[in-house]
């Protein structure tokens, strides 16, 4: 599991792939793709909740996900 801490104020363009309207956003990916966020204020125990999830079933997910194809994006 990887976690990144991003400033949009140094990588705006990173708000505008993602639709972030809000600060704080938390982002869960899959390969490289999104699969679910929360904005804004969001108790602990939700994040807490979601993250114990992801490592409980990250690996079932990886092998149900494509990669996002950078290439094709724009976003290199």
């Amino acid at each position: 599991m990887l976690f990144v801490r991003l400033n949009l104020a140094e990588s705006p363009w990173i708000g505008e792939r993602y639709g972030i309207m809000a600060t704080p956003t938390f982002g869960f990916f899959c390969a490289g793709k999104a699969v679910q966020s929360f904005s804004g204020a969001v108790y602990p125990s939700i994040i807490k909740t979601r993250v114990e999830e992801v490592l409980q079933h990250g690996a079932e997910c990886a092998e149900m996900s494509s990669a996002v194809d950078y290439e094709i994006s724009g976003y290199a």
